[in-house]
Parts: C-alpha cells; sequence; structure tokens
C-alpha cells in the first residue's frame, strides 16, 4: 500500500514541517510537552524569544501551534493538559480577555497614542518588551475593534502643518473667532475652489474577480483626464443652499473675480452678508487686493478671511469631502448611460445640485461646534 493511499485511509495530513496530523483533532498532550520542552530550551540558548519557525520544524508541527503552546506557557507555565484547556474556557470572554489585564491594555493605548500609524507587528513586539507577554496580532486587532470606547479603526490621518501652530498664527485665529462672535451667524456666506480632475470619478476599487483572478478593466471617456475647476459659496438664508461654478483649467484671480460677480448678479450674494475665504493669493492678492473694499462699498458685503491653516472653519470644505465620496459611490451604469463628454464635470453639477439646506446647516455645525456661536 503507497503512504498516499494509507494517509487517505486514515484521514492523515501532513504540514509543511514533514510531520503528520489527523484532520479535525488536536495535538495529544505528550507533543503539547515535546514542543515545550523545545521552546524552553530555545529560549535558554538566545537569551530572548526563539526562532518560532524553526522550533515548528525541528517538532514537526505548524508555526501557529508553537505560538499557542508559547502563550500558555507565559500564562499558565506550562502546556495545558486537554482537561486544563476546558475549565478555562469558563474564564471572562472579551478582546484579549485570557491573556490582556489592564495594564496591558493601557500600554497598547499608550503606543496608539505615541504613533497611530504603527502596525500591529510593532504593537505585539513592544507589549513583550514592557510586559514580557506575548499575543497574537489577531487579539490586538480585536482589542481596537472592540475593547476601547469606540472602534479604533484605520482611517486616513488628518495633515496639519506645523506653521499653524505658530504664535502669530494662534494669535489670527482667536482674532477671527472673536470676530465671528460679533457677527450675524446666518449671515456668514463661506467661499472655495477645488480642482476637479476628470478621473476622480473613476477613483474607485474593483474586486478581482474571484473564479479567474483577473483585475477587472473599467472602460472611460477618452477625455478621463480633463481638468475642471469649481468655485463654489455656500450660504444658510438664500434659497440655494450652494452656488457653484464650473469651468475647464485652473482657477485664477481674473475668473474668481468674475465667479463673485455672477454670485452677485443672481442674489446669491446680498448686502449685510459676510464673506469669509481663505488666504489664496488669488483672492488676496494684487489682482484682486482691493476685492475687500469694492464689495464693501459697492454692494455692502464684508469680506473677512480665515486665518491661516483653517479649513476646518470652512464648510465648504465639508461641500467637496460629500463630493468626493458621491462621485465615488455612482453606479458606473448610470455614468454611462448619463454622461458622455466631461462625465465628471457634469456628474459632479448634478451632485452639488442635489445637496440640501439642512446638510449646509449640518456643515455649519460641524465647523462651529465647539465655539458655542
Amino acid at each position: 500500500m503507497s503512504d498516499e493511499l494509507f494517509n487517505q485511509q486514515n484521514n492523515l495530513s501532513i504540514n509543511r514541517n514533514g510531520g503528520y496530523y489527523i484532520n479535525g483533532t488536536s495535538y495529544d498532550h505528550a507533543t503539547k510537552l515535546r514542543v515545550a520542552s523545545a521552546y524552553l530550551s530555545a529560549q535558554r540558548q538566545c537569551d530572548g524569544r526563539p526562532n518560532i519557525s524553526a522550533i515548528a520544524k525541528e517538532c514537526g508541527v505548524n508555526w501557529h501551534f508553537v505560538v499557542k503552546i508559547e502563550k500558555e506557557l507565559y500564562s499558565f507555565g506550562t502546556a495545558l493538559h486537554p482537561s486544563d484547556v476546558r475549565r478555562n474556557r469558563n474564564a471572562p470572554i472579551g478582546p484579549g480577555a485570557l491573556t490582556l489585564d489592564c495594564y496591558d491594555k493601557f500600554i497598547i493605548l499608550q503606543l496608539c497614542i505615541e504613533e497611530p500609524s504603527r502596525s500591529l507587528k510593532s504593537y505585539r513586539d513592544w507589549l513583550y518588551h514592557f510586559t514580557g507577554k506575548i499575543v497574537d496580532r489577531s487579539t490586538i486587532r480585536r482589542l481596537f475593534h472592540s475593547g476601547f470606547v469606540y472602534k479604533a479603526s484605520l482611517v486616513k490621518p488628518n495633515l496639519v502643518p506645523y506653521d499653524k501652530f505658530r504664535p502669530d498664527n494662534i494669535v489670527k485665529a482667536d482674532k477671527y473667532i472673536r470676530m465671528i462672535k460679533l457677527l450675524n451667524f446666518k449671515r456668514l456666506v463661506f467661499g472655495d475652489e477645488k480642482l476637479l480632475k476628470g478621473q476622480e470619478l473613476y477613483n474607485r476599487k474593483a474586486r478581482i474577480n474571484p473564479m479567474t483572478g483577473e483585475r477587472p478593466v473599467l472602460t472611460v471617456t477618452p477625455d478621463f483626464r480633463n481638468t475642471h475647476s469649481i468655485t463654489a459659496f455656500t450660504s444658510l438664508t438664500s434659497p440655494l443652499p450652494t452656488w457653484y461654478r464650473i469651468h475647464e483649467g485652473n482657477n485664477n484671480a481674473e475668473q474668481f473675480s468674475n465667479d463673485i460677480d455672477m454670485a452677485l448678479a443672481c442674489g446669491f450674494l446680498k448686502a449685510e452678508d459676510v464673506l469669509v475665504l481663505d488666504n489664496a493669493s488669488y483672492h488676496s492678492g494684487k489682482d484682486n487686493c482691493v476685492l475687500g473694499d469694492w464689495l464693501w462699498k459697492k454692494h455692502g458685503v464684508f469680506l473677512l478671511y480665515l486665518p491661516a491653516r483653517s479649513p476646518e472653519w470652512n464648510p465648504v470644505e465639508l461641500v467637496w469631502n460629500v463630493l468626493v465620496q458621491r462621485l465615488r459611490t455612482l453606479p458606473m451604469s448610470d455614468i454611462k448611460r448619463r454622461y458622455k463628454k466631461n462625465a465628471c464635470a457634469y456628474a459632479a453639477a448634478d451632485i452639488l445640485d442635489e445637496i440640501t439646506q439642512e446638510e449646509v446647516w449640518s456643515f455649519y455645525d460641524k465647523c462651529y461646534e465647539y465655539h458655542d456661536l
């Protein structure tokens, strides 16, 4: 009888290290003791954490089984007998309940605060460095998932230039908030521009074919690399919550000045409004250096500039956020049916038209929720 036939008849499998095991059953206690002995011997020789793969190969077991024995040695001081394993199943449940105590969770929390972008392997290694306790990366993943007040998912961080906290910028920010509190909050009109690239409409992930493993192909319009600029204003008193204009190419001072003229002509900007802009060069540079005087003297609109590095106080930034998110979730079938040329620009226009007054109110509230306005 061949070895392969014998293994099939007895439900035996061979792991990558040449060891035999029965499918669906655990190793016996003698094998656990043999692996534990090899682990402790290797640990004495290297004066630290031994090579797990080498122990697995020596004992003819898989890598995960050695890690399991390692956890039992550190948690209980021995390789548990099957009856002891069953008794310990009545222990508290939850993320890391059997292995992580409050001090371990405190260490992991401090590591996260110190460097939020560190890997799960880094948490595991530093936890071992500080406490001598070894856990699997999946334990730390579960802890972040449901072991704290909030689910600690991986997200893109907010990028904040360090010069935002220069003393003169902090003084300007305080002055701006004091000024805002003296004004009628409902008459604040915020403005901003965005560079809209045609490929943003197609900047989405698609699933690989599970049967063939092929990467999907997305057919797009030939002008998907075209670039447009959007100028937008938001208001709490205008019948339209958002006024915008989309044009080809990049924005400049002359284009922005024309956009303000159009917003005034259609009644979106009115006398006694306060127009709030950032410090872009074409808002206050040489071509628009008299913009504030012209708005105030001719139209009764007061111009106020945001402090440096303060996009979080401009609700239009949240309009852009909604725009990008909805562009990425538009069904491709609708895009191909509704839009032909300059699909991204037309899709952006439809999305901006659908933004409601309630959404704009929520944008204002989110930007100034901590300032009691």
